[in-house]
C-alpha cells in the first residue's frame, strides 16, 4: 500500500484531516528511510519525536483528570495514586492493543526489510506519535487532541 493510501486510511481511522501533510507522514513513519510521497522521495523523520510529544499529552490529560478526582471518602487522590494510575493506564501494551484494535498496523510505515506483524513497541510508539501529531497539527490544543482521541 502506498503512503498516500496509508494517510487517507489513517485520517479515516482517527476522524481527522491534518493541515500539515508531512507531519502526518512522520507520525506513522517507524523507519528513518526516505519515503516516496507526493511524487518524490522525501527524508521524513522517524516518529520518535512526535511519540515523545504524544506521551506527554497523554500524561497531561490523565494528570488533569487525576487532579480533580476524589476517592470514595471524598478526598483528593495522592501523588502515589497518580503514579499507580499512570503505571496502570499508560503502558506500551495498552497503547499497542488500542492501535491494533483501530487497525493502525495497516498504516505504519515499516523498514522495507521488515515482514510480518509490527511489535507492540512499534505500535505503542505509533499511537503516541499520532496523538503528538494531532496535538501539534491542532496548534497545540489539548481540547482538539482529546476530541480526536475519543
Amino acid at each position: 500500500m502506498d503512503v498516500a493510501h496509508k494517510l487517507a486510511l489513517l485520517e479515516r481511522m482517527i476522524n481527522r484531516i491534518f493541515n500539515q501533510n508531512l507531519l502526518r507522514v512522520e507520525s506513522i513513519n517507524s523507519d528513518g528511510q526516505p519515503v516516496f510521497y507526493s511524487g518524490q522521495w522525501r527524508q521524513i523523520g522517524k516518529n520518535d519525536r512526535l511519540a515523545i510529544v504524544g506521551d506527554r499529552v497523554i500524561d497531561m490529560v490523565l494528570c488533569t483528570s487525576w487532579f480533580d478526582v476524589r476517592n470514595a471518602e471524598g478526598r483528593l487522590l495522592t501523588k502515589g495514586q497518580w503514579s499507580e494510575l499512570q503505571g496502570d493506564l499508560v503502558t506500551d501494551d495498552r497503547l499497542a492493543r488500542r492501535g491494533f484494535s483501530l487497525g493502525l498496523d495497516d498504516v505504519v510505515i515499516k523498514n522495507p526489510g521488515h515482514h510480518g506483524r509490527i511489535s507492540n513497541g512499534m505500535m505503542a510508539n505509533a499511537v503516541e506519535a499520532i496523538i503528538g501529531a494531532v496535538y501539534v497539527d491542532s496548534g497545540y490544543s489539548l481540547d482538539a487532541t482529546v476530541e480526536n482521541a475519543e
